[in-house]
């Protein structure tokens, strides 16, 4: 059990905000505003401001946190924290009397090692898959898949 005098509370307090959130969300866990124990699962709905989506009318992405448990790394007390996300963004567009579309599809799994005492990931790994669509009405469409892994390693 993970309480909130333990070194290993995840009950942050305040929900946690940046500037940059929409970048960050990948890279961060956002953690619920109540203590977790290992085998708990929480989720965070994310839609997209009108500032972070740009161009496109819509934008959406459900993320699934699981407390694994904690593990040791370089000597150091850790919270393995598995991750998996769906989102889809979409677009429409009208232009010059053509309508054009464009629908983005992601999906991420992967996990965070998280380090309570410092508030700060230390090694996240993930495997994102964005699949892509653009259509315009009565002439083309077009479609791309990409896929990635990403590892990010802090290093003291």
């Amino acid at each position: 059990s993970v309480g909130p005098d333990s070194p290993l509370s995840l009950n942050l307090g305040e929900e946690q905000e940046s500037p940059f959130e929409f970048i960050a969300r990948d890279f961060v866990p956002r953690f619920p505003n109540r203590v977790v124990e290992a085998g708990d699962v929480w989720t965070d709905t994310v839609s997209l401001s009108p500032e972070e989506r740009g161009p496109l009318d819509t934008g959406t992405t459900v993320y699934t946190y699981t407390l694994v448990g904690d593990t040791v790394a370089d000597g150091r007390s850790l919270l393995h924290i598995a991750v998996s996300a769906e989102g889809e963004q979409e677009a429409a567009e009208d232009m010059l009397g053509v309508s054009l579309s464009l629908t983005i599809t992601t999906s991420i799994e992967g996990f965070f090692l998280w380090d309570a005492d410092r508030k700060l990931v230390t090694a996240m790994e993930s495997v994102q898959s964005m699949r892509m669509s653009a259509a315009a009405v009565g002439l083309a469409s077009i479609s791309a898949n990409v896929d990635r892994r990403l590892r990010v390693r802090m290093v003291d």
